[in-house]
């Protein structure tokens, strides 16, 4: 068993910035290892805060959007109905 952890450098509630943090993680401990091996992986969130004033000129802001437009979608639709393109070369082919 490994475990890795990493804190954002700001508050966020950007799938993606979550998304490419833990790929992060992943990635170093994959090109770490000799003969990486696989069978489980899990995600842990914690370190909630109450939501801060937004910054001025923070680029996140569209990302925000999609994500509310993508959980509503996967709300009305049931969850995976829409997913981003990057995650689907990551998908098994059927």
């Amino acid at each position: 068993t490994y475990t890795r952890q990493a804190q954002l450098r700001a508050p966020s509630a950007s799938a993606i910035d979550l998304y490419e943090l833990a790929r992060g993680l992943l990635n170093a401990w994959w090109k770490s290892q000799q003969r990486p091996r696989l069978r489980l992986l899990g995600v842990s969130l914690s370190g909630f805060a109450a939501e801060r004033q937004q910054d001025l000129f923070d680029s996140s802001a569209e990302r925000r959007v999609t994500d509310q437009v993508q959980d509503s979608i996967n709300s009305r639709f049931g969850s995976g109905s829409l997913v981003r393109g990057g995650v689907l070369k990551t998908r098994q082919q059927d």
